[in-house]
């Protein structure tokens, strides 16, 4: 169901390259016909989020870190984590990237203990342009998920097709 939300962002480059931003967002995310237990109404959530990005030469470093409160089942989940992000160009048709994403998220369980799960993930690319719309990459990437205590490895491949819209 349509459920109104409030949105607002800024952002500012104060110099060519180097980007920072901000937003909030605050409403309903789900109706308490959705969820099992109903004697709370709707669920609220409030989300912040910081954002930046800096560009020099052939280098690109980009990341975000987020604030999150939301009712959940017994009490509310607080979530806060980000992600940060360096690409570098090579050459014209080769580049690198790495990948940091940490995630923890704390909430109530139905027996009033306190819970607090971690997720972390680190991925490193390697990236062909093998033609305007088309590029193959491959990675590594390897993460800690929620309720899972070992790190989980895996190399990937992809071929990725993009063209811009005129």
């Amino acid at each position: 169901p349509r459920m109104l939300n409030v949105v607002a962002g800024a952002g500012v480059t104060p110099r060519i390259g180097l980007r920072l931003g901000a937003s909030f967002a605050q409403g309903t995310f789900a109706r308490k016909t959705e969820v099992r237990d109903q004697s709370k109404g709707d669920r609220e959530a409030t989300i912040t989020q910081v954002e930046s990005e800096w560009s020099f030469g052939y280098t690109r470093i980009a990341g975000e870190w987020l604030w999150t409160w939301r009712e959940a089942a017994v009490d509310e989940a607080y979530v806060h984590g980000g992600w940060i992000e360096a690409t570098q160009t090579l050459t014209p048709r080769i580049f690198t990237a790495v990948r940091y994403d940490d995630q923890r998220t704390r909430w109530t369980l139905a027996d009033g203990r306190a819970r607090v799960e971690d997720y972390r993930r680190v991925e490193g690319t390697v990236g062909y342009r093998l033609t305007r719309d088309f590029t193959l990459r491959a990675s590594y990437l390897t993460r800690k998920g929620y309720v899972v205590f070992f790190w989980d490895d895996q190399a990937l491949a992809s071929v990725v097709f993009a063209r811009k819209l005129k």
